[in-house]
Order: C-alpha cells, then structure tokens, then sequence
C-alpha cells in the first residue's frame, strides 16, 4: 500500500517544514507550487519524499489542487495544507486504519484543530468533522471542483468519519491571518466583505484536546515578536466609541502599545497620533456584544472597559479571566446597583465586578458607588479623566466655514447640546425650552439656534416632535463632526441632564472640553455636575424647562455675560482637568498592574 500526500502552496515558507515533518508515515509529497517568491521552494527541495510540481496561481483553488491529485501515484491519498500538520495520534494510527479498511469504504472524514492564540488553544465551536473527505482512495472518478469553497465529487463508495485530528496554523498570527482574509474576500465567490469579518468571530477558545497534539518531531510555531516592547493595552469600547475619548488616549502610547476595539467605524479620521482602532463584527446573537472578542484580546496585556454593565464589557473580562490577563475597568456611574433592576444585567454585573482587578473612578461620587456595591477600597484608584487642551483650540475662520456649512446665520446665537437621545440626558427639556423661548418672541429668541450633536434611539422621535411644535428651522441636527468643529460654531453648552433611579451619570466628556474651550455652560444640577463644575458653570434645576429658556435668553442678550462665563470656564477646565495629571496617574496604575500581573506568572 502506497500513501499519497496532496498539497498546494504559495509563499509558505513560515509553515511548510513543520507541514511536511508531520508525514513521516508518507511514501510521497505532491505540492504544487503556485509561483512562490520566497523561500517556499528551497524548503520543499531539500525534502527526500516531495515531488514540486510548478503551476501558476490563477485564482482557482480546485485546479491546484487538481493538478496536485493527478500527480498523486498513491494507493491513498490524503490532503494536507501548507499551514497543517498532522496530530501525532493521526500519525501512528492512520497506516493500521487503511491495511483494515473494507473495499466498499472509499473515504474518511476528520476533525480540524483550528489553533488559535498560541498551541496550547483550539477552537471548540469548529470541532467537528469537516464536510469535505480528508483521505480517499485514488480513483480517477474523484475530482476537485469550484474556484473557492472547494470540493471533492465522484465518490460511489462508503464514506465514514474518523475521530482523528488534523492541526491547523493558520489562525495564530493575527496580521497573517488578516492579510490572507483580505485576499480571499476579494476573490469572487467567497462571500466575505471584510476581512475582519472573516478574522475576528467565534472560535470558543479551549485547551487543546491530547488526540490533537502533535509530535515533538514538529517544529513549534514561532509566534511574531512584540515589535513595540511596550505592555500591550486593548481598549474595549463596543459601539460606544467616543472619540473624544480616543484623543485623550494618545498620551498614554508613550508607554503602552493601546489598540481600540469597537463595532463601530470612526465618522472621522483619527489623529496621527491616535492609537489604531479595529473594527470587530457586531455579535448577532446579543445587543452590545462583539464577534470574535476573545480572539482580539489574547495577547492584550491589559484590557480596559468602560462601564461593566454592557455586554461587550463582561465578554472582555471573561477573556481577561481566561488567559491569566489584567482588567481594569472605568466607573462614571455614581448611582450604586444602577441597571440593576434588569436580572440578566445585574447577573452580569456581579460577575464582572468580582473579576475587575482594578476600578477607575472618575470622580468621588463614583468610588461612593462602588464602595456601596462591595468593591474594596483598594481596588478602586479615583483617577478624573483629563482633557488633552491641544486638541481644542478657538478658530474664527472654522466657526465661520461651519455655520455656513449648517446654514446658520453669522449673528445667530447657538445653543450646542451633545449626547444621546434618550430621557436620561434631557434632550426633551431642551426642545421644550426652545419652545418657550420661541413663544417668548422678540428679536434675541428669535435670533437663537440649536445644535444638536446626537444619535440614539429616541432621534426620530425627538426630531418628529421638533417639527410639529413648528421648530423645525430652529434646529440642525450634526453627528460625526470632531468636538472643536462643534464647540467653534456654538456660543453657549447646555448639558440638561435628568437623573432616574437607575441612571444618574451623565457623560462630563463633553461638559469637561466645553469649558476647556472657553464655552459659556449651563448644566442641571444632578449627580457629580455640581462637584464638576464648582462655580464655572449656571447650575439649573432638575426638569425645568421654564429654567432651562430663561438661562438661556439670559446668556444669549448679553455678550459680556457670555465672555466672562466663557473665562470663568476655561480657567477652571486648566485648573481641573489636565490631561497631564491623568496620564501620570494611569501610567502609574497600568504599570502597576502590569507588574503585579506579571509577577503572578500571567504574562506570557
């Protein structure tokens, strides 16, 4: 009995040994080359058992492999491809299971161990035999079709399934990976978009299974090393990214490698200096939630969630779990057991909490709150997130382009409001106040516009509203644009936020850039706002429309009112919020949970 092994390979060089070290058993090595351009050919050459065969590459998958099969002189033959290698249990036993096949048996089906991280993981959701015969006998009715997805047809015997492994490689280094999904989506017929699509999804990460080992005659794969030598910091924002947030992050880079994960496109471009941001797929299966998470966090050093409440959050720090990693997590939220009322959210969260290593709090209020929950003190670091001032600069001839941009008039007073479009950040109450501002009349009401910088669930329905009370050219609706665009237009920054029993923390991002430009801010008087904004800001009332119209009226008829506020602002924002002090501390922070990580033996 002769055994075959049917291979193709193009510029392999980083796979192909440890691929042909695995098939001692075989009497001869068929690969057929598709026009390699680097040391693929010099590897395959100096193998006793392959015979090269040269054919170009012409985006065909079943013809190379074809061409490989009609070279094949075996009794058998068996696929392999260049990034696999047989396991060792395939190794031993395969011979003894084709000397006692029956005649009317023509082929096997196995499993693939799809590697992934390192070789110590596989894949469990893709633990199954694959679809397509693995081993068959050498008949010239068995043919290869189709250019991608290919298959074998003509078989007219028995085909049984063999719970033997075959390891695959392919999936191990990251920027390989995605370089060749780039590739395959753009073949026709593969029916992938994106390449992260293909990349980042579920894989299961689970020990590798001992039936799938493979023999310490093959060579280990050499995962790339860390070019950087910086800890490796992933930021984990789902669809909530903000990249306000992201700017502030371009500081820290100095001494961390920070990657951001997210489901959403950037609406702009990132600065030079931001750090780089991956797009993952949405999870289809729950809100929130990422594709292929776990995947994009195994050599994270770190990983950083914002809130744990979300999905995305808990998923981020099961992996943390999982890998022996460090999670550290940011608190805003100062209201204890907030969203806990849903069952399945305050699962979640009780989870996370007890896996965080480390909180950040943003403020006093937020340390109270997870003081409440049963944190320990001394896992929360009250660290107030810092604004990067260069970043926000006063630009006459943007806030003219702008408002041209929006049809604004040049002498209109604008009221900027930023955030989602739901009850809590009191959108309603600004639509409300502009009404009795328009209702008030007069040259100055009538002379106010209102920028709104939102998206949300709610948007449509704010926007419907707007338009039957008659406020429709009153209203310009922008998201997408960088803050300083916005905060160039505007002359005044409402943030209306109403607290609810399981929300009270409205996002001070904003809040915190509008007085580092020098914006004049009108702010409800909720949760931390006060302590925030000490006396640089017009404290209003919970709720209260009517308070709400009568700031504003009162900031837009006075100019000079509106400039010393603005002074009053800024002055505060540089004496409060520097983006120095809070680099400082998170580098601190990271480095110490770095080290303390490493220490425990976690870091690879």
């Amino acid at each position: 009995m002769k055994i075959s092994i049917s291979m193709i390979a193009l510029n392999e060089e980083h796979f192909i040994a440890r691929a042909l070290s695995s098939c001692r058993f075989a009497d001869e090595i068929v690969v057929v080359d598709g026009g390699s351009m680097d040391r693929t050919i010099e590897i395959l050459q100096a193998h006793p058992k392959v015979k090269v065969v040269r054919h170009p590459w012409k985006g065909h998958f079943g013809h190379q492999r074809q061409v490989s099969l009609q070279h094949c002189s075996g009794d058998w033959v068996i696929r392999l491809d260049a990034d696999e290698a047989f396991a060792f249990a395939f190794e031993e036993e395969i011979i003894a299971l084709l000397n006692r096949t029956p005649e009317e048996v023509e082929a096997y089906r196995v499993r693939q161990c799809n590697l992934v991280g390192n070789e110590s993981f596989f894949s469990k959701s893709a633990d199954t035999f694959e679809s397509t015969p693995r081993i068959w006998r050498n008949r010239s009715a068995i043919k290869w079709q189709s250019a991608i997805h290919e298959s074998l047809t003509g078989f007219s015997g028995t085909i049984l399934d063999w719970d033997a492994y075959v390891v695959h490689y392919g999936f191990l280094n990251r920027s390989r990976f995605l370089e060749k999904a780039q590739k395959y989506s753009e073949i026709s017929g593969s029916l992938v978009n994106r390449s992260e699509d293909l990349v980042f999804r579920d894989y299961d990460f689970q020990p590798v299974p001992e039936k799938a080992m493979v023999g310490k005659h093959v060579p280990p794969y050499l995962l790339p090393e860390h070019s950087s030598g910086k800890p490796r910091v992933a930021v984990v924002r789902g669809p909530h990214l903000n990249m306000s947030e992201i700017h502030a992050l371009a500081p820290l880079q100095e001494m961390f490698d920070i990657t951001v994960y997210t489901t959403r496109q950037p609406a702009e471009d990132t600065g030079k200096s931001d750090p780089p941001i991956v797009c993952l797929p949405k999870d289809p299966r729950v809100a929130t939630a990422m594709a292929g998470l776990e995947y994009a966090l195994f050599d994270a050093d770190i990983v950083y969630v914002p809130e744990i409440v979300w999905p995305y959050a808990y998923q981020a720090i099961m992996a943390k779990e999982k890998f022996g990693k460090a999670a550290v997590a940011l608190q805003r939220e100062v209201v204890p057991f907030a969203h806990e009322e849903n069952e399945a959210l305050r699962k979640l969260k009780h989870a996370s909490r007890e896996m965080v290593d480390v909180f950040v709090a943003e403020s006093e209020e937020a340390r109270d709150a997870l003081l409440i929950e049963g944190v320990p003190r001394e896992k929360i670091a009250v660290i107030p997130m810092g604004i990067n001032f260069s970043e926000i600069a006063q630009d006459g001839a943007a806030r003219v382009r702008i408002r041209h941009e929006l049809k604004i008039e040049p002498s209109a007073k604008i009221v900027l409001y930023a955030g989602d479009t739901v009850w809590e950040n009191g959108i309603g109450d600004l639509v409300y106040a502009a009404k009795l501002i328009q209702m008030a009349g007069g040259a100055i009401t009538d002379d106010i516009r209102y920028l709104v910088a939102a998206e949300g669930s709610e948007l449509k329905c704010i926007e419907k509203r707007i338009e039957e009370m008659g406020m429709g050219s009153l209203f310009r609706f922008c998201n997408g644009m960088r803050p300083g665009n916005l905060f160039n237009a505007a002359d005044i920054f409402l943030m209306p936020s109403i607290p609810s029993p399981a929300r009270n923390t409205p996002s001070g991002l904003m809040l915190k850039e509008a007085m580092a430009f020098g914006l004049p801010v009108l702010a409800v008087a909720s949760g931390p706002i006060p302590n925030l904004v000490g006396d640089a800001a017009v404290l209003l009332p919970v709720g209260n429309p009517g308070a709400i119209s009568a700031a504003i009226t009162a900031l837009a008829c006075d100019d000079d009112r509106r400039e010393k506020q603005g002074r009053m602002a800024r002055q505060h924002a540089l004496s409060r919020f520097s983006i120095e002090r809070t680099v400082r501390e998170m580098t601190r922070l990271f480095e110490a949970v770095y080290r303390e990580n490493s220490t425990a033996g976690h870091t690879p």
